[in-house]
């Protein structure tokens, strides 16, 4: 299963297309699609932080 991402800048636009629950907290809900980006964000920098250096920077 993927989960398309979502586009932060047009958060407020996302939010504006949500009609039904489904939308929300749905298979490809605008919570899960959030949560996704947030985890991929937290761990990004984790590992940034414990090996000192960016991705593909080496």
């Amino acid at each position: 299963m993927t989960i398309a991402p979502i586009d932060l800048d047009n958060l407020q636009a996302e939010i504006k297309n949500c009609k039904t629950m489904d939308d929300i907290t749905g298979k490809n809900g605008l919570l899960k699609r959030l949560l996704k980006n947030m985890t991929e964000s937290i761990l990004e920098a984790e590992m940034e932080n414990c090996l000192g250096y960016e991705k593909h920077s080496i």
